[in-house]
């Protein structure tokens, strides 16, 4: 007999995380999806690791493309957060300024890594996605960070 879910999700949302937005592109297509799952997994040679929900948008442009971007949210970014949690996947990124298109990197965040893809995991209901960052830039602010439901 298993822990009950509930239960599970309650000890794993008590556990505060930064907020991420996971950005992928391909042709004129540009998806991305608020994931709170990310990791570094590896120094030498330098990994990172999100888990996603494989049968959104974001998760298939990734493998098609090769390619994403892991935007680190700062503590104003809360609505940029919401948008790409619950919003229209035609308008993600309507007034939403970037940095880069390709895949799109948004602007005002803590800092962001572009990735190459490296490896991809089955985990039960997601998928992990490994990816080695070729890019990246580390900017001032504080993080938004998610905790028991709510953002802080």
């Amino acid at each position: 007999m298993g822990m009950d879910v509930d239960l599970f999700k309650g000890i794993v949302g008590s556990f505060a995380t930064g907020v991420t937005v996971v950005t992928a592109s391909h042709g004129d297509n540009r998806q991305g999806m608020t994931v709170s799952s990310f990791a570094s997994i590896s120094l030498d040679p330098l990994l990172v690791m999100v888990s996603l929900r494989p049968s959104k948008e974001t998760p298939q442009l990734i493998t098609t493309s090769g390619r994403f971007a892991v935007n680190m949210l700062a503590a104003e970014q809360q609505a940029i957060s919401n948008r790409f949690a619950y919003g229209d996947p035609e308008d993600l990124f309507d007034d939403v300024p970037l940095l880069h298109d390709d895949p799109p990197v948004i602007a005002g965040t803590i800092g962001y890594f572009v990735c190459r893809l490296v490896d991809t995991h089955e985990g039960g209901d997601h998928v992990l996605y490994m990816g080695e960052p070729i890019e990246g830039e580390m900017f001032e602010g504080s993080p938004l960070m998610y905790w028991r439901g709510s953002y802080r």
